[in-house]
Order: structure tokens, then sequence, then C-alpha cells
């Protein structure tokens, strides 16, 4: 604002009539306001990024799940948001899903599962829900995810989060008890994961 306050001070007004000084005076503020509202949501941002990544690295730690781990880190190495990552690995992990808890306020209703007669009310609204937030990290860097997961020859997500989300799929529907073909969970993996980076995608213009 010094600079801003300098410049008003300052005999630059020529040419320019009162008003539209005056209006001039109005759009530097309004500009800076917006200025330093941004750099705060950025900083805001960055430090939720870096409270999940610690969630994910305790997670890590304490894990003892050898093929989760391996699966996980596989997404690391390719630079996978750890919200989208702890998203993906909350199924099923209910002290995890408290931590990265989101608003799903706004839709209680069941609306990807609520077909699937083969698992109970309570099954389908976990499973929805956990659709549910993966979406909502997807949106929340989507840009990141969008650069990092998509392979650029293909457009096809990348095998590693395929993987990392077949396996958990897996992972709950045996822990269930639930008979499912590996094919069919291999599909319904892509199918959501596919669904969810449609979302994401920038939307075509049309220029009709």
């Amino acid at each position: 604002m010094d600079l801003l306050e300098n410049f008003s001070g300052s005999d630059k007004r020529e040419g320019l009539s009162e008003s539209a000084y005056e209006a001039f005076q109005e759009k530097m503020k309004k500009a800076a306001k917006e200025m330093s509202a941004s750099k705060k949501e950025e900083k805001k941002h960055k430090k939720k990024e870096e409270d999940l990544y610690k969630i994910l690295l305790i997670f890590i730690q304490n894990s003892k799940n050898d093929t989760l781990l391996k699966l996980i880190s596989e997404c690391l190495e390719l630079n996978i948001p750890s919200g989208f990552i702890l998203s993906i690995i909350q199924l099923g992990n209910n002290n995890l899903s408290s931590l990265i808890k989101v608003n799903l306020e706004k839709n209680k209703s069941i609306i990807f599962f609520n077909e699937d007669r083969s698992l109970s009310p309570e099954l389908r609204m976990e499973l929805d829900l956990w659709v549910k937030s993966q979406l909502f990290y997807a949106e929340e860097y989507k840009l990141k995810l969008l650069k990092n997961a998509v392979n650029e020859a293909t457009q096809q997500v990348k095998e590693p989060i395929i993987n990392l989300h077949c396996y958990m799929i897996f992972d709950f529907i045996k822990n269930h008890n639930i008979e499912m073909a590996e094919d069919k969970i291999e599909k319904l993996s892509r199918f959501i994961i596919a669904g969810i980076f449609e979302k994401i995608k920038p939307k075509q213009i049309n220029s009709d």
C-alpha cells in the first residue's frame, strides 16, 4: 500500500479529471486488496498441503502393509498430491477418514452406488462418501493432478494410481466378506477414476 499512497500523492494527475482519477484510485485499491487476499489463500493452501503430507507420512510409518506402502510410494514418485492419495487410502481406515474429513453435508444422498443391491446400505454409503471425498481432493489439486497423473501421450490416468485405487477396493471387499471377481473390481476402479478425472478436465469451449 505504500507504493499506492506515494503514487496518490504524486503529480501524475495531468490529463485526468477529478472523477476519473478517483475511479482509478479505487481500482488500484481493489487490485491491492485482491492481491493480498490471493497471497493469504495461497499460504493457507500450502499449509493445508503440508499438513496432509504429514498425515500421510505418519500413516506410512505406522503401516505394516508392504503392498500398500509400495503402491503409495509409486504414486509419490509421480508427485501425486498427498490429499488425493489420502482420499484413496482412507477406504476402510476410519482413523484416517476422521483426519482428512471434508464437508460433504451438502449432498448426503447416495449417488454412485445407489443401484448396487449386492451391498448393504451402510457399505454403499461408505463407498459413496469415499468417491465424493476423492472428487473433493481432485478438484482441490486438479492442476497438479492433470499434470502428473495423466499420461500425456494416451491421456489415460497412470497405472500406479489405478493400482492403488483397485487395491483399496479389493481390500475393502475382502474385509467385508463380499464376493466380487477381480476383473469386476478393476473395471469398477477404472470407471471411478475415469469419472473423477473427467470432472476436473478443463471444459472445451464451443466456437460455434
